[in-house]
């Protein structure tokens, strides 16, 4: 009863890139300790570095090369310090916050990726955001951003919560609304 399998995690709704990010968070001379709360955490966490990296892909800062070279050396000096994974991902970290946004550091998260097998580089930020939105759900969120606009939260809110009875979440954000698919009805 405490053996899970990949596709019983993809059922709760978690991809299985979020296992990989949970196990990438340890040593792996430590022991691993699976609950549904860490998975859940791994998958925000993992989203939320996509969404870091997809910032930096976009970027036009200039980065000063030594910049470059001290986050790369990091890297390789955390994974060759007995495979140091926990490390490594730190400094993909820090180079996801790092203040200005430079598609040389979005490069430098593709290249340290190959190491951790996380697919920055090959999947949309967050995953699961929607392209294509079917007439009937732009039709309720322009109905939503209306009942915003005249201050009516009650409608807004009956609105919004339609649309997560229908699998669709939407985020609001000062660049606007994002509309996501909720993974547990994919």
């Amino acid at each position: 009863g405490n053996v899970y399998t990949i596709s019983e995690l993809k059922e709760k709704g978690y991809e299985p890139l979020a296992f990989r990010y949970f196990c990438l968070n340890a040593h792996y001379r430590n022991k691993l300790n699976f609950t549904w709360d860490a998975i859940k955490s791994a998958q925000i966490s993992l989203d939320r570095l996509r969404e870091g990296a997809a910032a930096h892909k976009t970027g036009t800062a200039a980065v000063a090369p030594h910049v470059l070279e001290d986050f790369s050396n990091d890297f390789k000096e955390a994974v060759n310090d007995d495979l140091n994974i926990p490390r490594a991902l730190a400094v993909v970290w820090a180079i996801v916050r790092y203040k200005d946004k430079s598609r040389d550091l979005y490069d430098l998260i593709v290249k340290m990726d190959e190491v951790l097998g996380l697919k920055l580089g090959e999947v949309s930020p967050s995953g699961r955001e929607m392209d294509d939105i079917p007439p009937e759900i732009a039709r309720l969120i322009e109905e939503r951003r209306q009942a915003r606009l005249q201050k009516n939260w009650k409608v807004a809110d009956e609105i919004r919560e339609k649309l997560r009875t229908m699998g669709i979440i939407l985020e609001d954000t000062p660049q606007g609304v994002r509309v996501i698919r909720d993974r547990k009805t994919e």
